[in-house]
C-alpha cells in the first residue's frame, strides 16, 4: 500500500506563536528586524544563506517569510521563484536598501505581499505581518 505524501500547513513548523522567517545577508539587519519581530510576539527563524533559508521554507512553511533582495547565493526574486515552482504558497515580504521599479514590478507580480524600502518604519513591517498572519488565521 502506498503513502501519500502531503505539505504541511503554513505556520504548523512553528507552532503556536506566528512563525516568520527572516533572510538576508546582513547580520546587523537578521538581528534588528529579528528583535524587532520578535518583540511584537512572534517566532522569528532568521538565516544568512538564501539557500538555506530557501530549503527550510520548503520543509517547514512559516506563515511569512521577509527577505532581502540582493543577496550574493541567491537574490530574493529568485528564491521566491524557486519556492513557489517546488510547490509551497507561503507570502513574501520583500525588504531592500536598493530598491529598482523593475525589482518591485517582478516581486508583485509573482505574488509578493509587500515590497518595502530600507531603511523602513517599523510600523509599516509590522502592519503588513498582522495582516498576513490574520488573513491565514480566517
Amino acid at each position: 500500500m502506498g503513502t501519500i505524501s502531503t505539505l504541511p500547513l503554513p505556520g504548523h513548523g512553528c507552532m503556536p506563536k506566528p512563525c516568520i522567517y527572516l533572510i538576508d545577508d546582513d547580520v546587523s539587519v537578521l538581528r534588528a528586524i529579528g528583535r524587532l519581530v520578535r518583540s511584537h510576539g512572534y517566532e522569528v527563524s532568521t538565516f544568512s544563506s538564501g539557500i538555506r533559508g530557501a530549503e527550510a521554507i520548503c520543509k517547514e512553511l512559516p506563515d511569512c517569510v521577509i527577505v532581502d533582495v540582493q543577496m550574493p547565493e541567491i537574490n530574493g526574486l529568485d528564491l521566491m521563484n524557486e519556492v513557489i515552482a517546488s510547490g509551497v504558497r507561503v507570502p513574501f515580504i520583500f525588504i531592500t536598501g536598493f530598491p529598482k521599479q523593475e525589482d518591485r514590478a517582478a516581486a508583485m507580480a509573482a505574488g509578493a505581499a509587500a515590497f518595502i524600502e530600507k531603511p523602513f518604519n517599523a510600523d509599516i513591517l509590522l502592519d503588513k505581518l498582522r495582516e498576513i498572519v490574520e488573513d491565514a488565521s480566517e
